[in-house]
């Protein structure tokens, strides 16, 4: 069964919204959301993929007050995608919020903030104290399991840039205790500019 990572591997481009709508839906012979299993819970933790999440996951956001699961999420800047996830019930994955944020995304031209928020948020859940003072054991191993699980979770298209900027910070690391506060952080906004409209 093919992840939406696995199909824009394959198209060697980010989906669009109706590809995207296509897989979750299960149409054109692709399986039944019910059928995919989530990185974050497991079916038998709250069925986050039984009946129309994609639907359950808008309803959520909107009941409270968000138009979309991108502004909900950037409310809380810091927040990993499970505690987001959990911030809106048991049966909502972090895997869901974060493929539903791509399309948003790509629909928004604002992918770059995307990547670059999605490296706060594994900062934040995996160096809670900032970056370290050096890269030597085993600070090293905690900040290349943050800048892997980074880059794991970024759009095909922007694969070479996240590992790129991955590169640069551990080559050229910032102060110790650097922690971003949300996807406008100069450093990073330097690392992965937004992109031209």
């Amino acid at each position: 069964m093919e992840s939406l990572h696995e199909a824009e591997i394959r198209a060697g481009r980010l989906l669009t919204r109706s590809e995207i709508l296509n897989i979750v839906a299960g149409y054109e012979g692709v399986p039944d959301p019910d059928d995919l299993h989530s990185r974050g819970k497991e079916m038998s933790e709250g069925s986050a993929w039984r009946g129309n999440w994609l639907v359950r996951l808008y309803e959520r956001v909107r009941e409270r007050g968000y138009d979309s699961v991108t502004a909900f999420a950037e409310a809380r800047p810091t927040a990993s995608w499970a505690d987001l996830a959990d911030e809106l019930g048991q049966d909502i994955a972090g895997v869901q919020i974060h493929d539903v944020m791509v399309d948003e995304a790509v629909r928004d031209h604002k992918v770059p903030r995307l990547v670059r928020g999605s490296l706060v948020r594994e900062l934040w859940e995996r160096l809670p104290d900032g970056w370290p003072p050096t890269l030597e054991e085993p600070h090293r191993i905690k900040v290349a399991m943050a800048l892997g699980s980074w880059s794991a979770c970024a759009p095909f298209k922007y694969q070479e840039r996240v590992d790129r900027a991955g590169d640069i910070l551990m080559a050229n690391p910032p102060p110790s205790g650097w922690r971003p506060q949300g996807p406008d952080d100069e450093l990073l906004r330097t690392l992965l500019p937004d992109e031209e409209a």
